[in-house]
């Protein structure tokens, strides 16, 4: 079951517990433009912005920066449901009877 293996905490950081999704994360956290990682590093308070392998946190920015991307895009899941459910309910007080 792929729901209950993407639930679990990858928080050990031993990577052996990745799933597909989550190598999908990885990989998109690898091809963001420099910009946009400048800027979450930048929101998420680091002093040093940039994401280079042999940085001492480059793992724990890769994380960091996969969360952020894992949040956006429940956020932009979410709204895409709400909006699908506004326009396609129709409250049963509007649904006229013969």
């Amino acid at each position: 079951m792929g729901i209950s293996s993407q639930s679990q905490s990858s928080s050990s950081g031993t990577g052996d517990k990745d799933t597909p999704y989550l190598d999908r994360v990885r990989r998109n956290v690898l091809r963001l433009p420099e910009y946009k990682i400048r800027e979450i590093l930048a929101n998420l308070k680091f002093q040093d912005t940039g994401l280079e392998p042999e940085d001492p946190d480059y793992e724990v920015k890769v994380q960091l920066i996969s969360t952020v991307l894992i949040n956006e895009d429940k956020e932009k899941q979410a709204k895409g449901a709400k909006r699908q459910a506004s326009e396609g309910f129709i409250p049963l007080s509007q649904i006229e009877h013969d």
